[in-house]
């Protein structure tokens, strides 16, 4: 039998925390996690370790590198720095991720 609902958790700081309060709403059955296209391999690592059983609905895809202007890609701009941001931000976070898995 399918349930659908939204749960909306708002007492955690950050995705692992999240992850461990869910764990026990969501139990077994496998729901959406949406979340950030550029957070979601993170989110997804996190809530899996927890035990269950997301499926990928990633949010926010920006189509700014598919622009054929050679500008974009070479000169720097605000939103190069931003992206510079926002990934540095998630390989950082994957990283802590498997350094604490693998010396757990």
């Amino acid at each position: 039998m399918w349930c659908y609902g939204i749960e909306i958790e708002d007492q955690s700081l950050n995705t692992a925390a999240q992850a461990r309060i869910l764990k026990h709403t969501l139990g077994d059955k496998p729901f959406y996690l949406v979340t950030s296209a550029i957070h979601m391999p993170r989110s997804m690592a996190l809530f899996t370790q927890q035990g269950t059983h997301p499926i990928a609905a990633p949010t926010d895809v920006t189509n700014y590198w598919q622009d054929e202007r050679w500008q974009k890609r070479y000169i720097p701009n605000a939103h190069n720095f931003l992206y510079t941001e926002i990934v540095l931000h998630e390989y950082l976070g994957l990283i802590e991720f498997y350094v604490r898995k693998t010396f757990s």
